[in-house]
């Protein structure tokens, strides 16, 4: 009875383990990150648009301190990344993917 319980608290605490590192590895989010071109240090605050090409789903962000927002679109979309004294990027991005942006 003992080498029962042992042996599935030990098969338990695998899955748990595998679970636990299941949501930080396949839970990643695509993200666009937005960096300065001069000094390669990230944008904070900036204003991104993101619109779907054929749906025009439409999502709207403000860039974290990392400069990152996330690319939560399922299809083809266009970006467009405004902050003041930059001029205002238009791009597109593909779904599901992280992309950096200059």
């Amino acid at each position: 009875m003992k080498l029962r319980l042992k042996s599935l608290f030990t098969r338990l605490s695998g899955l748990m383990v595998l679970l636990l590192l299941g949501g930080q590895i396949f839970g990643q989010q695509a993200t666009v990150k937005i960096i300065d071109s001069k000094s390669k240090e990230p944008v904070p605050y900036a204003s991104v648009t993101i619109e779907g090409l054929k749906s025009s789903a439409k999502k709207q962000y403000v860039s974290d301190m990392k400069g990152a927002v996330p690319n939560e679109l399922k299809e083809m979309a266009k970006i467009t990344i405004s902050f003041v004294g930059y001029e205002t990027l238009v791009d597109t991005i593909q779904p599901g993917i992280t992309k950096t942006l200059f």
